[in-house]
């Protein structure tokens, strides 16, 4: 952590099978290798802070990995194929230049995420209704992307939706704001194509903090 670690951490990693903690923040890394999945009990990856250009191939498949931490780098490659996270519960990538779309396969793959972080990239596309799936989530922040149409109706099947945050501003997303907004812990919607007005809550003070069109429609009492 912060040691002016360049370039890549090389094959050496795969000697290393019990390791369940890499903390590798704040140097000058431009990769990680594939072989990262050798790393069977790893559970915990922070490599935010470096100079990532791309991801492994294999952070997909990575069955005991719980929290993994790859925000503020320098992807510009699509992102991996998800095939089994199925302990992974924390996923930051935001503030990269990730290009492509947020695969279907990803909430599947993990199907107890609590925390998904794809903010500040170049993600196009539509937002997966499989994210309706993710019983656990509490933080989805997809803000400052490119992504188009409208918000998954099965996210008001989500059983955390009125604990759930819920940050899509600075897309291109369009359509009516569903109802179930109305339930949300936090929702910010500004600067995309929805249609306004957003559904009334019965009360000011029970609504959480909602923008839309660049202007905040309605707040909750401040704490």
């Amino acid at each position: 952590h912060g040691n002016a670690i360049a370039g890549s951490p090389g094959s050496g990693l795969a000697s290393l099978p019990a390791l369940r903690r890499l903390s590798l923040a704040r140097n000058a890394l431009v990769g990680l290798p594939d072989t990262i999945s050798n790393l069977t009990c790893l559970a915990f990856l922070d490599v935010s802070y470096n100079a990532l250009a791309s991801l492994p191939r294999t952070l997909g498949a990575m069955p005991r990995l719980v929290e993994a931490d790859l925000s503020f780098n320098a992807v510009d490659a699509a992102l991996p194929t998800f095939t089994a996270v199925p302990a992974l519960r924390v996923l930051q990538l935001c503030r990269n230049a990730i290009p492509g779309t947020i695969p279907d396969a990803l909430a599947l793959a993990a199907p107890r995420l609590e925390t998904l972080d794809l903010s500040h990239n170049l993600l196009e596309g539509t937002i997966p209704y499989t994210l309706g799936g993710l019983t656990g989530l509490y933080l989805l922040q997809l803000d400052h992307n490119l992504l188009r149409g409208s918000l998954p109706s099965t996210l008001q099947l989500l059983p955390t939706l009125s604990q759930l945050t819920l940050l899509v501003q600075n897309n291109a997303l369009s359509g009516a704001v569903p109802a179930f907004v109305q339930t949300l812990r936090q929702a910010q919607l500004a600067f995309n194509n929805f249609t306004c007005p957003i559904p009334l809550y019965p009360s000011i003070y029970d609504a959480p903090l909602i923008t839309c069109s660049g202007t905040p429609y309605s707040t909750g009492p401040a704490n």
